[in-house]
């Protein structure tokens, strides 16, 4: 039987989680949150989430004159909380509407809500509990929950290429013997870093060897997908990438495409740094998003990077002899 809504109540956690998702373009969290926020009973369903998943603790320390006090937090109740949450994922799962949706949606949908309620609703509460906490007002996110169909994994680079080409073009015989190991075809198999490291005997990984970074994904992977999550994760895989590698001169990033934007970023660096502004780069960060005709996001590191690349070239180039 359907029930009459006659009014759709959002609180302002759920309202701020769903705008942050949507400017980020995590579409997939967004669906699983359209699902939540029309659900009838998702409100008193936080509101006893938010009462019974977390509970009073006393926890021990020392003051800064060394004596040992003690101080009751609130804290996430890692016995009840897993309980209610999945109690009430699988009542969803059992809904007519639920069933009704198509493969993609139920594959995601139970890692994603499940991340959301235990991670930033339920955290959010305790935080929240704890005023004089330096978390009080922060809310857990991860964009990666919006691509479950994405996975990266880090290698050195002639572990990867030994293993990669013996599972994939060695003769019929290793191929045999891979599968009766392994129980499928070397085509099929995933690899995941941690079984890498069985190398043939007296071989040893030299971890100032290149890396590779390994992108796997599936079908249901659209373009927009792949290059968002690229975008979101880069600074991981960049340092991933680089990691006790050889030190090497960096590739220049203010490439001639890119010119005249990075020449605005360091004017504009420059003013911010003559107003005396402590963070120039932050203060730029806010600019290129909100204001300048880019609206871009580039990360305060980044901004430090062409800054100190343009400061370098305008050296080189106005070097007279």
């Amino acid at each position: 039987m359907k029930k009459v809504v006659s009014e759709i109540f959002i609180d302002d956690l759920s309202r701020g989680l769903y705008n942050i998702h949507l400017d980020r373009k995590n579409y997939r969290i967004c669906n699983v949150m359209k699902m939540l926020l029309l659900r009838s009973d998702f409100q008193n369903f936080l509101e006893k989430l938010e009462k019974e998943a977390v509970h009073q603790t006393e926890i021990t320390g020392r003051g800064s004159d060394g004596n040992e006090i003690k101080r009751k937090i609130w804290a996430i109740d890692f016995h009840k909380a897993p309980a209610l949450i999945r109690d009430y994922i699988n009542k969803i799962a059992d809904s007519e509407y639920f069933n009704n949706k198509n493969t993609s949606f139920k594959d995601y949908f139970y890692n994603i809500s499940l991340f959301l309620l235990e991670q930033s609703y339920v955290d959010s509460f305790a935080n929240h509990r704890n005023p004089n906490n330096i978390f009080s007002n922060i809310v857990f996110i991860d964009d990666n929950q919006n691509y479950p169909n994405i996975t990266k994994n880090f290698f050195d680079q002639e572990t990867f290429w030994r293993v990669f080409e013996n599972a994939f073009y060695g003769d019929k015989e290793h191929n045999r013997k891979i599968k009766e190991k392994y129980g499928q075809h070397p085509s099929e198999i995933t690899f995941g870093g941690s079984k890498y490291d069985e190398l043939p005997k007296g071989h040893k990984i030299k971890m100032s060897r290149p890396k590779i970074c390994q992108l796997v994904i599936d079908d249901t992977t659209e373009k927009s997908e792949l290059i968002d999550y690229i975008n979101k994760n880069w600074t991981d895989i960049e340092m991933s990438l680089k990691s006790l590698r050889p030190s090497r001169e960096e590739k220049r990033i203010t490439t001639s495409g890119n010119l005249l934007r990075d020449v605005d970023i360091f004017n504009k660096y420059q003013e911010y740094k003559k107003e005396g502004y402590k963070n120039p780069d932050v203060k730029v960060y806010s600019w290129l998003i909100r204001e300048s005709p880019y609206k871009i996001e580039i990360e305060p590191n980044t901004i430090r990077k062409i800054v100190s690349l343009l400061l370098k070239e305008l050296g080189e180039i106005n070097t007279e002899k």
